[in-house]
C-alpha cells in the first residue's frame, strides 16, 4: 500500500508518494533494499499525476 499527499501549492499541482506499507506474502518475511528499489514509485506518481492533469 502507498500513502499519497496532494501538493496543492506546487505548479502544476501534483501527487507525491509519502509512505509505503509493505505486506509480505508470508508473515515475518524481511524487506530488503532491493525490494524497495524495485518499487516503480516514479511511474506510479507519473500515472497518477497524468490522470489528475487530464481531469482538469
Amino acid at each position: 500500500m502507498i500513502r499519497l499527499l496532494r501538493q496543492m501549492f506546487a505548479v502544476p499541482e501534483e501527487i507525491r508518494i509519502t509512505g509505503v506499507i509493505y505486506l509480505p506474502w508470508r508473515p515475518g518475511d524481511a524487506i530488503t533494499s532491493q525490494l524497495l528499489r524495485d518499487l516503480p514509485t516514479a511511474r506510479i506518481e507519473a500515472a497518477i499525476n497524468q490522470r489528475l492533469l487530464a481531469m482538469k
